[in-house]
């Protein structure tokens, strides 16, 4: 099943591209621009007031990277905008225009408008009124108040139309997570969408509509690991909030460090789940269910190889840094010598390289059966737990006795039906005309969920003459090497 759909605002001609060498954002100093004098037009959505323009929103147009493409920025595009408009989003995924002003000389805006819950997109216009480039505001615009919005950017404007689709397809906008939305869509990803809208326009359409569905089956996900974990999801949601503030602001002050600060906001959110008193163990449950949901809804969604490995990559690192914590977190607790952990922060330095040169997906596949054979021990014709690191910690002894011969297999069965139910999920959540991508999260978790207690049953019953601590460690690290990589 392959689902196009294509926004309205998305389907417009582009006379041409004008490709360019890529090079990194850069802007002038911020300049407040004049605020235009028209009253908000169109329909009024819920929630905004129409008297005063009691609310403020300052940001900053930049020069982008890639090929020039309406609607997704470029490395020449910015110099086209005349006006920055600030919009509020319909129901249908349409947006109405709230306010606009001029960009001052040096790229810098300043749009006085009514205050309304938000979120808000601000867009770039040309001299016809078309979209160059545009951003999500996820902050509410609060009467007397300034609101930062992160700069104009190809991957910004991605972001911008993934929201705009998933709320066109139906889910509400005050349901969107739109902190995790702006770290799904990083800026391969986006140069992925601006390539098709520069090559075939129109047709990153299909490409939005994928990123959305991959999107909405990732935070299903993830209110289903906080549900379970119990972390409020008010709490963690306002923590994500801030992280994101602290990312618009480092990018509005500078965009010399924006690659740093956009490293800063994944790494925070990679970390969240400690800061809510998660172990390492739980927050790698969690991203293996997230991560999966993700991969496979845009493996189904989606028939671009370019926008897969792009997506599966990203889900990769994410997957790789909550990995790599609980295998660090499992054998410091059951008992692993200094050396072997060492060995073992090596070996996950070597997945973090080897992600970092992946390419594609079967690259980013092969990266994480290395790292796990390091661990695991995976040689041909050996079941997985019998060698690597693992094998070294629990001794010659428990390694190659009858007893665990069973066990690993019985466990290595378990992760064999993980891998079919993972895939019998993608299938179950395909329709016709579509992908289901809260059908697809609910599986993706129960089957995790099977897994896990198929694990725990296997480690606990198990007649290997081990003590608590090593078995909670075999039982840590086959639920922690497991993801859909």
């Amino acid at each position: 099943m392959r689902s196009i759909l294509i926004v309205s605002w998305l389907a417009v001609s582009v006379a041409g591209c004008r490709t360019t060498s890529d090079a990194v954002d850069t802007a002038g100093s911020t300049t407040s621009g004049v605020v235009a004098e028209s009253g908000p037009t169109g329909t009024t959505p819920p929630g905004v007031t129409t008297a005063a323009r009691t609310a403020e929103i300052r940001g900053r147009l930049v020069n982008g990277t890639g090929p020039d493409s309406r609607g997704f920025g470029g490395a020449t595009a910015t110099p086209s905008i005349v006006s920055v408009a600030a919009q509020a989003i319909l129901g249908d995924g349409a947006t109405v225009t709230l306010a606009t002003a001029p960009p001052g000389a040096n790229g810098g805006f300043s749009i006085h408008l009514p205050a309304h819950d938000g979120p808000s997109i601000v867009s770039g216009l040309d001299a016809s009124g078309n979209v160059v480039a545009r951003a999500i505001l996820e902050d509410p615009l609060v009467p007397g108040a300034t609101a930062l919005v992160q700069p104009l950017t190809t991957q910004s404007s991605v972001e911008a139309a993934v929201l705009l689709d998933m709320v066109a397809s139906q889910e509400t906008v005050s349901a969107v997570d739109l902190v995790g939305l702006r770290a799904r869509i990083d800026a391969a990803t986006a140069g992925v969408v601006q390539a098709l809208a520069c090559a075939a326009p129109g047709m990153e359409g299909e490409d939005i509509h994928a990123l959305s569905l991959a999107a909405r089956a990732e935070e299903t996900s993830e209110e289903a690991f906080l549900d379970r974990t119990m972390v409020s999801p008010r709490a963690y949601t306002s923590a994500k909030m801030a992280a994101a503030d602290a990312l618009t602001a480092a990018l509005y002050a500078s965009s010399g460090t924006a690659r740093d600060a956009d490293a800063d906001f994944r790494a925070q959110l990679a970390g969240m789940g400690e800061t809510f008193g998660l172990d390492a163990a739980s927050a790698a449950e969690g991203a293996s269910g997230i991560t999966s949901a993700g991969a496979l809804a845009i493996e189904a969604a989606s028939s671009s190889s370019d926008l897969i490995d792009a997506v599966e990559h990203r889900l990769g690192v994410l997957q790789s840094s909550a990995s790599a914590a609980a295998m660090i977190e499992a054998f410091a607790a059951g008992g692993a010598s200094l050396e072997t952990v060492a060995k073992l922060q090596t070996v996950n330095i070597k997945l973090t390289k080897d992600l970092a040169s992946a390419s594609t997906a079967t690259a980013t596949s092969a990266a994480f059966g290395s790292w796990r054979a390091s661990i695991m021990g995976a040689a041909a014709g050996e079941a997985v737990g019998r060698g690597g690191l693992l094998a070294s910690v629990l001794g010659a002894a428990v390694s190659a006795s009858p007893a665990y011969e069973t066990t690993s297999a019985s466990l290595t069965a378990a992760s064999t039906a993980l891998d079919e139910a993972l895939r019998s999920s993608r299938a179950a959540a395909e329709t016709a005309e579509d992908v289901d991508a809260d059908k697809l999260a609910a599986l993706v978790a129960a089957a995790y969920s099977t897994f896990d207690a198929a694990v725990t049953a296997t480690v606990t019953s198990s007649t290997v003459p081990w003590n608590s601590s090593t078995g909670a460690l075999v039982r840590a690290a086959f639920i922690a090497s497991a993801s859909s990589f």
